[in-house]
């Protein structure tokens, strides 16, 4: 077939770029509306930020890059760190906007980004925006706090760089055009989350010379605490790490490592959306239940946001009817099968052994101390629903279950 930018080289035509009709910039009802708010927000806001500074003649050093955008697979961040202009002794935030999660919803605030789909970011320098954030919620503005585990963003080539990164994200409505809407549409982000993520950048700017962000963790593990067989919970108690709750939300982290591995395998293709879409927000609550588990019952009153909310109240039930839903797509099972099928598939069943293991050991642990509600509850539904998941996986692959028919009478 003809290539029309082929033709128009031999003829002299000028290639002719099209845009989404959709709005390039509109204001309504307290959201910003654009066909294109990734990626030009955290510009802007990153900019807004320097304003007051400079007002203020702050006593700070805060410095704007504008790279080439993460969607080109961080090539401007990599030609940056190439250039020699990036120093070890200095930090790094990574400001956008990032598909809203559970935990990060439009509305809530700004999010502080605790890591990516690929890593955690660097702990002192979160922990200085923790700190920004604590003092903002004070005055009134709402900050969030989440793994964001949909995709890589910057902050991840700095730190494979050696480079102390973290970031901020405004919870994105409608991302990149359409995930989430019915059909094509503007991107939206609340205009509350852009003025909250700008005071955000203020804040930590101003708390930023009086910290000393390299050095603290290594000082910290020079304490070496941990080598004598303990950990500290949530609220500052130490036990040891053999200790029932700690045995349980070590399972929580083995599990939401699972559930990543599985979501890797999924092919990227329309079909499994569900699936990776459900995977994800299940993610995003392991990292509740986890903190949750962490927090002897004493303490719970002081979980930051978004631990602090606990558990949606529907996640159960939203398991339930996914569980329900799926099941009717599939064929009843007459016999016990064997785990496998596609690689999403298997991973899936792992995933699912895992959330079994979760389970039995929380309710080891309700038997010595007091959990929150529902906890016990969610892995419970968890479990089936990850061996649905699996079923549904291997399904949409056409592969065939094997069931299992007793043990083979080869000698």
């Amino acid at each position: 077939m003809d290539d029309p930018l082929d033709r128009s080289a031999s003829t002299g035509a000028k290639p002719v770029f099209a845009v989404l009709a959709l709005p390039a910039y509109e204001i309504k009802d307290s959201w910003l509306n654009s066909r294109s708010v990734d990626d030009l927000l955290g510009c802007a806001v990153s900019l807004e930020a320097v304003r007051p500074l400079s007002v203020a003649r702050a006593k700070t050093n805060v410095t704007v890059l504008l790279n080439r955008a993460e969607e080109v697979g961080f090539i401007g961040a990599l030609d940056m760190i190439a250039s020699g202009v990036l120093t070890v002794g200095d930090s790094y935030l990574s400001i956008e906007s990032s598909r809203e999660l559970p935990g990060s919803k439009p509305g809530g605030g700004p999010t502080i980004r605790l890591g990516d789909r690929a890593c955690a970011f660097d702990a002192n320098l979160v922990a200085l925006l923790d700190e920004a954030g604590d003092n903002l919620r004070r005055r009134g503005t709402k900050v969030q706090r989440l793994r964001l585990t949909g995709g890589t963003c910057e902050a991840t080539a700095y730190l494979t760089f050696g480079l102390e990164a973290a970031g901020v994200a405004v919870p994105l409505v409608n991302y990149h055009n359409g995930w989430g809407a019915d059909a094509v549409a503007p991107e939206r982000v609340h205009l509350s989350d852009v003025e909250g993520a700008v005071r955000l950048l203020v804040e930590a700017a101003r708390l930023f010379p009086a910290k000393t962000l390299r050095g603290v963790l290594r000082a910290r593990l020079a304490k070496r605490g941990g080598d004598k067989g303990e950990t500290g919970l949530f609220g500052g108690a130490r036990v040891p790490k053999n200790h029932p709750r700690v045995a349980a939300y070590g399972t929580l982290d083995e599990l939401n490592s699972a559930l990543g591995a599985a979501r890797a395998a999924l092919p990227a293709a329309a079909e499994f959306g569900a699936l990776d879409e459900g995977l994800e927000r299940i993610q995003a609550e392991c990292f509740v239940v986890g903190a949750l588990l962490a927090t002897p019952a004493n303490k719970l009153g002081k979980l930051r946001a978004p631990f602090d909310q606990g558990l949606p109240a529907d996640s159960a039930t939203r398991l339930e009817k996914e569980i329900d839903a799926w099941e009717a797509e599939l064929a009843p099972l007459k016999t016990f099968i064997l785990p496998g099928g596609a690689v999403a598939g298997a991973a899936l069943h792992v995933a699912r052994a895992v959330a079994r293991r979760a389970e039995r050991e929380v309710v080891e642990l309700s038997a010595r101390e007091p959990l929150p509600d529902g906890v016990v509850v969610y892995l419970n539904r968890l479990s089936t629903w990850l061996f649905i998941a699996a079923r549904m996986a291997n399904k949409k692959h056409g592969k065939t279950e094997t069931p299992w028919t007793g043990l083979s009478k080869k000698s």
